[in-house]
């Protein structure tokens, strides 16, 4: 594959890529309303799972 691309394979397709697509913003975390959108829906969850748990106890 060298001979026909004339560089490695792994430049080549470094190369590619990157001309192919936008680089992803990575960084250290989530931004701050993904984070919040995701918290709020978790306790939402927890939330209706205690309910439904709730209701389902035997007295």
């Amino acid at each position: 594959m060298t001979l026909a691309l004339g560089e490695p394979i792994g430049d080549w397709t470094v190369k590619w890529e990157r001309g192919f697509s936008p680089p992803l913003p990575l960084g250290p975390a989530a931004p701050l309303g993904a984070t919040a959108v995701a918290l709020l829906v978790a306790a939402l969850a927890v939330g209706l799972a205690a309910m439904a748990a709730a209701r389902r106890q035997v007295r």
